[in-house]
């Protein structure tokens, strides 16, 4: 196989493998705000939100993935996100959820790639919008 080939899949499996890390870490967080509308009884759903998360892609592409593509992956993230949510709320504080049978390390040192990609956050100049989320603003192309 072609060096260059190998060296981009590479590239590519480290990036797979950020993204995995900050599924898992959304989906802890997620987890958290279940519980949280749960002990405070507010439905799981926000569609108000969902729109302002979607909204928020849209405004930050800037490709090469098309805005409908982008919004649909988030679109699965959210109902996935959704589920977690429901499962949460169907638990019970004695039947906690239950830790995955396998386990793999999720606090691992950064790759190049995610420094590379925390030290361009910080150059787009990153900000904390009103619910204090990190984002950054880009022009769009």
């Amino acid at each position: 196989m072609c060096v260059a080939i190998e060296k981009l899949r590479m590239g590519i499996d480290e990036i797979d493998d950020a993204l995995l890390r900050l599924l898992n870490q959304r989906a802890r967080l997620v987890l958290e705000l279940g519980a949280s509308k749960k002990r405070r009884g507010i439905p799981v759903r926000d569609r108000i939100r969902e729109h302002q998360v979607l909204t928020r892609v849209r405004e930050n592409n800037c490709g090469p993935l098309d805005d409908s593509s982008a919004v649909k992956i988030f679109q699965l993230i959210i109902r996935k996100s959704r589920s977690l949510q429901q499962q949460t709320s169907r638990q019970t504080p004695e039947s906690p959820l239950e830790a995955p049978a396998k386990t793999i390390s999720c606090e691992t040192q950064p790759t190049n790639n995610e420094v590379v990609s925390q030290q361009s956050q910080r150059q787009m100049g990153a900000y904390l919008d009103t619910n204090g989320k990190v984002g950054a603003k880009m022009a769009r192309s």
